[in-house]
């Protein structure tokens, strides 16, 4: 169990955060004892090191007592460690003669309970010699933490020179792979069918089953070694051919999960992954009996918990399945891991901006959303094939989840979709126009029935290049184009027809929008997408525009193209939401490679639209692995939590990204106003920064005030002259306390009110 991923736990152990010379007292992770009860001895920093970093730790002593050994003595202190956990330690020492003694251990800072494990003494030589000793700690080190001392008062010493380098207290990485060697970078490469002897995995062949083993450096996943297996003949069980990884710690009640990197030298290659403990006790697998390979690196992954009385487990991966004689597989990357548990709790990544930072619902996209995200889209929950799958029998509950968890949090919550070209009702296709026209209805209505508090609805998705035609080829393709007017006479009337139904059947602070894909960077689609939009504006019918940010539509175009896009839009004056943004990374390459592949993109393209003026927020599509791109290893965030390269930066440009939001009216003729307006504050409830939009039609004074529940003028946000135009200005309490606030304007003889709840 050695081979498992280690950390070093001492504190300054090659003491090169020091500067060159004379120490005393306590500093940088070290406690120097010099000159206690007559002693006499002094501890320098020099430049004389074990290593090449430059700097090891001299003792002079110029005399001893007959009092404690520890009169004289450095300690590395403040070890956290963990029990249960087995940590080595070494040390580097030497002297300026073969007759000097060092005592070393580990020991407890507990004043009267110096406890001493592991200590022994020893005769130093005039060379660099390396002492090593191994400790399991116990409740009681985890508790208090732990010192490693070298005590030098003894008479062998006087008059002498003692050195220190390098000391290591390495133990198992808590954050890392429990298992060992689950990447086989311990391992030598091995030769062509040599049945390899590798630390950390046993391999078996049992009955029939025939095949052999290898450690290989040319095909791999990650690092510079991986598993391969050639089989020839498949044996009676699963197990008949199977490579055991063992021996893994185990706790009670910690759900650990298992992933592991899988390819095949052709397809019809296929893999059993499961874990259990020695007695062949089975604590979870991939949901099916096997996995299919391909020719491409796969990731695989499960949950698992060990047994009640359980301390260790194993992980055997059976190959003896169908279809695999005569084919390699390769296997690489198997670990074993803890969750993380993050050392800070996030609030949402956009959580003071004016602009929101979401990301869709699903199950397993919704494991801490709200640390990260403050807007909500449901991934598939909203979509009528996932509702109505069976006629008049309506399947709410993730979408009420996703409801919910916006509602919970404060969240806006934006339905997706109402009409679309996929994934809807198998049975409307066999419907007449008639009926399908009333269904169409229905599904309207029972939307805005439940979820009147949606801030946006997209009406329609992807009406260029997925529209609800009568596909042949498509079974779930809806059919029903014709029932909404077909193209008519403005060629795209059935999506008039959709908005002029939402609009009167949603409550008028449901905002609608439209959604497509392939239109950033596309000179043609944004024109025609354009040219619907401004259809439905002549009528009133929409209020804002929604275009994806798909990796695979954005990782070919420039940022002159996006931002082109982005700017012909906006010259309508609606606000736009990049509405299904993801960002691959290498699945081809090593993780590293992977991980800078996709931070690399997320740096071109994620500030383009976050600081873009007429983009109101963003939803990514997914972070988590079980993303509808997991393939492509376009997922943030990793199964234990931890976070990748992409997801940190992106949180800290955020944070750190001043957005201003202009309160001067456009110039653009679409952005003046008919009358005096005054909409909802967005977010609202609001922690500790909201927006509020208004308009003005005519060249006039204007006020804003804002109001406590005792009808306090608590700040004024505006009060000054306008020209015609819509304007937003931001309100920040954040030196007022939570409760519900009231927000006032006032221009002649007009005069309205909003309420808002700040929540903090």
């Amino acid at each position: 169990m050695q081979a498992q991923s280690a950390i070093d736990y001492a504190n300054n152990g090659s003491f090169e955060d020091f500067a060159t010379g004379v120490l005393s007292g306590s500093d940088l992770g070290w406690t120097f004892n010099t000159n206690a009860n007559g002693a006499i001895s002094t501890f320098e920093i020099i430049e004389d090191s074990q290593d090449s970093d430059g700097r090891a730790l001299k003792i002079s002593i110029g005399d001893f007592n007959n009092g404690d050994d520890w009169n004289i003595e450095a300690v590395n202190d403040n070890l956290v460690v963990t029990a249960g956990i087995t940590y080595s330690i070494s040390v580097w020492l030497k002297a300026d003669l073969i007759s000097r003694t060092a005592r070393m251990y580990m020991g407890l800072p507990a004043s009267g309970d110096w406890a001493r494990f592991g200590q022994f003494d020893a005769v130093l030589d005039t060379v660099w010699t390396k002492y090593e000793l191994e400790y399991t700690a116990t409740q009681l080190d985890e508790e208090n933490t732990m010192r490693f001392e070298i005590p030098l008062n003894f008479a062998d010493n006087t008059g002498g020179a003692i050195y220190v380098d390098n000391l290591k207290v390495l133990g198992v990485d808590p954050d890392g792979p429990q298992n060992p060697n689950g990447s086989f970078e311990d391992s030598e490469v091995t030769e062509r069918a040599d049945t390899a002897e590798v630390t950390g995995w046993v391999f078996e062949l049992q009955d029939t089953g025939e095949a052999t083993f290898a450690i290989v450096d040319d095909i791999v996943k990650d690092g510079e070694r991986a598993l391969r297996v050639d089989i020839t003949t498949q044996g009676s069980n699963d197990w008949s051919i199977q490579a055991i990884n063992e021996l893994f710690r185990v706790e009670e009640g910690v759900e650990y999960t298992f992933s592991a990197w899988a390819k095949a030298s052709e397809a019809g290659g296929t893999a059993s992954f499961t874990v259990g403990n020695p007695a062949f006790m089975e604590f979870g697998r991939i949901g099916s009996e096997q996995v299919s390979l391909t020719t491409e690196w796969q990731e695989f992954s499960f949950k698992f918990e060990g047994g009640t009385s359980d301390t260790v487990g194993r992980a055997p991966i059976h190959l003896s399945l169908a279809g695999n004689a005569g084919k390699s597989i390769w296997i690489d990357s198997v670990r074993i891991q803890k969750p993380i548990e993050p050392d800070t709790v996030y609030q949402p990544i956009a959580r003071d901006k004016p602009k929101f930072l979401g990301n869709v619902y699903s199950p397993n996209q919704a494991p801490r959303f709200e640390q990260y995200w403050n807007q909500v889209t449901p991934e598939n929950a909203g979509k009528w094939g996932s509702v109505e799958d069976t006629r008049d029998v309506m399947n709410w509950s993730q979408m009420d989840d996703a409801a919910s968890l916006a509602q919970e949090n404060g969240f806006p919550l934006k339905f997706h979709v109402l009409v679309w070209g996929d994934q809807q009702p198998l049975w409307l296709k066999s419907l007449s126009q008639e009926e399908q026209l009333k269904e169409i209805t229905e599904w309207f209505e029972a939307v805005a029935e439940r979820y009147p508090q949606l801030e946006w609805v997209e009406v329609v998705n992807e009406p260029l290049h997925d529209p609800p035609s009568d596909d042949p080829n498509d079974d779930d393709s809806g059919g029903y184009i014709e029932a909404l007017g077909g193209s008519g006479t403005t060629g795209w009337d059935w999506i008039i027809t959709s908005f002029e139904m939402a609009r009167e059947i949603f409550p008028d602070s449901v905002k609608l929008i439209m959604n497509d894909y392939s239109i950033l960077g596309n000179t043609s689609n944004t024109a025609a997408y354009k040219s619907i939009i401004e259809l439905l504006q002549d009528r009133d019918l929409i209020d804002g525009i929604g275009v994806q940010a798909h990796a695979f539509s954005t990782k070919n175009s420039n940022e002159f193209g996006l931002n082109n896009s982005l700017n012909s839009l906006g010259e309508t004056g609606l606000p736009i939401q990049i509405t299904e943004l993801d960002i691959d990374g290498n699945p081809d390459g090593s993780n590293a490679q992977s991980d800078q592949a996709q931070l690399d993109e997320y740096k071109r393209i994620f500030p383009l639209f976050w600081e873009h003026e007429f983009v109101e927020g963003i939803t990514l599509w997914g972070w988590q692995i079980g993303h509808w791109r997991t393939e492509q290893e376009a997922f943030i965030i990793h199964a234990n939590n931890e976070e990748r390269p992409a997801l940190t930066w992106l949180r800290e440009y955020v944070e750190s990204t001043e957005l201003i939001v202009s309160n001067e009216e456009s110039s653009d003729s679409k952005l003046s106003a008919d009358s005096f307006e005054l909409s909802q504050n967005y977010p609202n409830p609001f922690n500790p920064s909201t927006q509020i939009a208004y308009s003005v039609p005519y060249t006039s004074d204007v006020s804003i005030k804002v109001y406590d529940i005792t009808g306090r003028v608590v700040q004024i946000l505006i009060d000054r002259q306008h020209n015609v135009g819509s304007y937003t200005v931001n309100f920040n309490a954040s030196t007022l306390s939570t409760g519900i606030y009231f927000y006032e304007i006032r221009s002649g003889t007009f005069r309205k009110v909003k309420k808002m709840m700040l929540i903090k």
